[in-house]
């Protein structure tokens, strides 16, 4: 009786898992676009499109960035960032400084080209900034609230708050449009 038991509990559990795969593969086998906008310069093109997650055991929203030249349809991926829920849309995710520089921000994801789209640079708050000493010092979690970037490559970077216990975290500065960023802890 009890190996019963246990065959059928195995089988229960293989049952599930295969109606889990069987659902991402089969029953939702290309993702839809729920939004999707284009931004351009007089260079290159960035797209950001907006596809629901439905990956087990928690939904979530992907934001693909994706880039090409102004004369082009060939789109490139940038990243893709995940969230936890769909975010209302700003108009300034993407900004262009020049006609070769341009960067775009979303949570704690900043990426970044200096060369028209060519090629990104791919920058993550949550891998480059230290978490524990400004969730300890700020009571923040490091994601994006601000970014002014100049056409020198210096730029300033603001973090958002978190709990509402500040107005915002720390500033991020940069000398190299933002492949380095230093901490000013004093703000």
């Amino acid at each position: 009786m009890k190996w019963m038991i246990i065959r059928l509990t195995i089988g229960l559990v293989t049952l599930i898992f295969g109606l889990l795969v069987w659902k991402q593969t089969c029953v939702y086998p290309q993702r839809r676009a729920i939004a999707q906008r284009e931004l351009a310069n007089t260079e290159f093109k960035v797209r950001i499109t907006v596809y629901p997650d439905n990956a087990f055991p928690t939904p979530r929203i992907l934001y693909l960035f994706q880039s090409t030249s102004v004369s082009s349809d060939d789109w490139h991926e940038i990243v893709t960032i995940p969230t936890d829920q769909l975010l209302p849309e700003r108009s300034d995710w993407v900004r262009f400084v020049s006609n070769r520089v341009g960067y775009a921000f979303l949570n704690s994801y900043y990426i970044v080209t200096i060369d028209g789209g060519g090629t990104w640079f791919v920058w993550d708050a949550n891998k480059e900034v230290p978490v524990e000493q400004l969730m300890q010092r700020y009571n923040l979690w490091p994601a994006i609230k601000e970014i002014d970037m100049q056409p020198d490559g210096a730029g300033r970077m603001t973090l958002y708050q978190y709990l509402n216990e500040r107005e915002k975290g720390p500033d991020l500065h940069t000398t190299d449009y933002g492949h380095h960023w230093t901490i000013n802890y004093e703000n």
